[in-house]
């Protein structure tokens, strides 16, 4: 199959306004594919049907005060009586702790506190953090926040930090709990550089915008092929070039008969002595 790219670029000029419109409506079919237009800070834009997804990752340290984890041998508070001593600090202890307080970032009362919702498109999501080793626990947790842009990510895990915080020493006052013997949430990173994680898909838009312009192609043909003038020149052409070879076919052939009639009364002449007939001379021509 051969395809005349003259041909194609000889229709597309000739029917170049509706060329013009479908690609002007392609273009706007992919943009309102892509989003919807909004006005922002003052000018147009457009706002992504599905928005760009990026992740601020911080990370806690469950500890006890006075940082137990820098001693080189495990501390006891004394026992009194028959109570055994108690370790400072235990990290199998802390280790534990971890599911509780991912669980408490998790809960409704620090979710409220940090005023996400359902159909918000903002969200912190807490998780213990287990030895890619072992697969043991350890006392650490994660807050993963998410958000529309990096900036919105970054500021929200932090703030996330601070509002579990708040959280759990609020949680200790109510319960009476001497400062020496709590709980401390201690940040070892407060919002790492958010990372784009899902971004707005164009396979629709593209598709849209492509399907508009074949469209227009073939209509721009349909047109073409339905033009009185075009169909007319379209049958014409075979037919001239059917007759124009025909004609030279015949014309040829009576050529050849009436030489080969002229040789023979030539010949005829030539044997009986006499003149050829004077209808010889005419046939020869």
């Amino acid at each position: 199959m051969i395809v005349d790219l003259r041909l194609i670029v000889a229709v597309l000029h000739r029917f170049k306004r509706q060329v013009l419109g479908g690609v002007l409506i392609a273009v706007l079919l992919s943009a309102l594919a892509y989003g919807t237009p909004t006005i922002s800070h003052g000018s147009p834009t457009l706002a992504p049907h599905s928005p760009d997804v990026w992740q601020s990752e911080a990370e806690l340290l469950i500890t006890q005060a006075s940082f137990p984890y820098g001693h080189a041998s495990p501390q006891y508070l004394a026992g009194s009586g028959k109570t055994p001593a108690v370790p400072v600090g235990e990290e199998g202890y802390m280790s534990s702790l971890a599911p509780v307080y991912a669980t408490l970032a998790n809960g409704d009362a620090v979710q409220r506190l940090l005023g996400a919702t359902p159909d918000s498109r903002s969200s912190v999501k807490a998780a213990e953090v287990f030895d890619t080793g072992t697969g043991a626990p350890t006392p650490f947790i994660t807050l993963t926040a998410s958000a529309p842009t990096s900036a919105a990510a970054r500021r929200l895990a932090a703030r996330a930090v601070g509002v579990l915080e708040h959280f759990v020493s609020a949680q200790q006052a109510k319960a009476g709990i001497v400062p020496a013997q709590r709980v401390e949430l201690q940040v070892v990173r407060d919002g790492e550089p958010a990372k784009l994680v899902e971004g707005q898909k164009l396979t629709l838009p593209i598709l849209v915008g492509l399907i508009v312009l074949a469209l227009t192609v073939a209509l721009a043909f349909v047109r073409e092929n339905l033009d009185p003038r075009m169909a007319a020149v379209l049958r014409a052409v075979p037919a001239t070039v059917a007759a124009a070879s025909g004609g030279l076919t015949r014309s040829g052939n009576g050529h050849r008969r009436s030489e080969e009639g002229a040789e023979a009364i030539a010949a005829g002449s030539r044997a009986g002595g006499g003149e050829p007939p004077a209808g010889a001379a005419a046939l020869g021509t």
